[in-house]
């Protein structure tokens, strides 16, 4: 009995060794501010990677620009620097066209975005999986951000108004800009705050949920309640493609695993933050208001003609595939429309339905 109890010592010894060597210590970056929704639920997340794998994935989160700001982001996870990390093909959209190309198109409810985005990624999408390879990145999730409305430090209640006004917006926002007669500058998301008290802009397009987290609330007190519209594809979990491939296949399965609950949390939690970031910001003395009558003319004008823009955009820019991608995106699309509209209306159901539409046929 003494011999079986020492001999099971020594196993055990060194099974716990063998976990110990093989236990990873990785790296996962984004530019978010560390209050973020994403940064909350991604903690979540690898706090149960690491369980879910005894300890043998272990991710430490470098957030807020850590490690470099969004400029830097394709390049850290490229070049390994980090191994796992955020892309916004908005930023990148030279090396991440297609995927660019999908994010223009802005949808109401950033539920339905979610949904269609990650699927097509993930399941349905050649070029955008072509380009990740090329910069090194293994696609897991993307997040939409809530509705994007203009948060500004002046009036802003008519094309009058508007007219002139320098604003922070990218991709289709800008274009939408323009169409106000505004002018748009491509401020980070980490740069508008400065961007708003030093005068470079009088107004941002920006979610509500931004008055917190990046302390907008601060700097713009004229909140235009019309919604621009939800914006998605931001990659904020890509794994470096040799980081990656130095997981055992269990070990990545337990990533796509706990992704849909992740993304879920992620997706309702970002929509009641920016609720409840409005409510603050008009208790603590903000205008709020709906923009002008023009002004919602010429945003339902633009909307009226978007898709149509964004396939000849895609076809100029040699991108063959265009007419038959965004032709699968709209099916997808209206698809988690029924989604959400019925099982997928609530936080669990919506991640069962990620699961089950998604994650398991990864």
């Amino acid at each position: 009995m003494k011999m079986m109890t020492r001999l099971a010592l020594a196993a055990s010894m060194l099974t716990l060794s063998v976990a110990a060597s093989d236990a990873r210590e990785l790296t996962y970056d984004n530019h978010l501010p560390p209050q973020h929704p994403v940064n909350a639920a991604m903690e979540t997340y690898f706090e149960r990677v690491k369980a879910d794998t005894d300890g043998a994935l272990d991710f430490k989160m470098f957030v807020g620009g850590a490690l470099g700001g969004g400029n830097a982001l394709l390049g850290i996870l490229r070049d390994g620097l980090s191994d796992a990390g955020m892309l916004n093909p908005v930023y990148e959209p030279s090396q991440l066209q297609v995927e660019a190309l999908l994010s223009e198109l802005m949808i109401a409810d950033p539920r339905v975005l979610v949904g269609a985005m990650n699927e097509i990624v993930n399941l349905d999408c050649p070029g955008c999986t072509a380009e990740l390879l090329k910069v090194n990145a293994v696609p897991i999730m993307s997040f939409a951000v809530p509705s994007f409305q203009l948060l500004c430090n002046q009036p802003m209640k008519s094309l009058t108004d508007a007219k002139g006004k320098r604003v922070r917006a990218v991709g289709s926002l800008a274009l939408i800009a323009k169409e106000f007669g505004m002018v748009p500058v491509n401020l980070k998301s980490d740069e508008v705050y400065e961007g708003l008290q030093r005068g470079q802009v009088e107004c941002a397009a920006a979610p509500f949920d931004w008055l917190e987290t990046n302390n907008l609330k601060e700097v713009a007190d004229n909140l235009i309640t019309t919604p621009l519209g939800a914006i998605g594809g931001l990659l904020h979990l890509a794994v470096n493609t040799n980081a990656w491939e130095a997981m055992s296949e269990e070990q990545q399965q337990v990533m796509i695993d706990e992704t849909p609950e992740t993304l879920a949390a992620i997706t309702f939690n970002y929509i009641a933050g920016s609720e409840s970031a409005l409510e603050a910001a008009i208790a603590d003395g903000a205008e709020a208001y709906p923009m002008g009558d023009d002004m919602l003319a010429t945003l339902e004008e633009f909307r009226a003609a978007e898709i149509e823009r964004i396939v000849a955009k895609g076809e100029e820019a040699g991108i063959t595939e265009t007419p038959a991608l965004f032709k699968h995106y709209g099916e997808l699309l209206d698809k988690w429309e029924g989604i959400v509209a019925g099982p997928g209306s609530t936080q669990e159901g919506y991640a069962e339905a990620l699961r089950q539409e998604i994650y398991a046929k990864l």
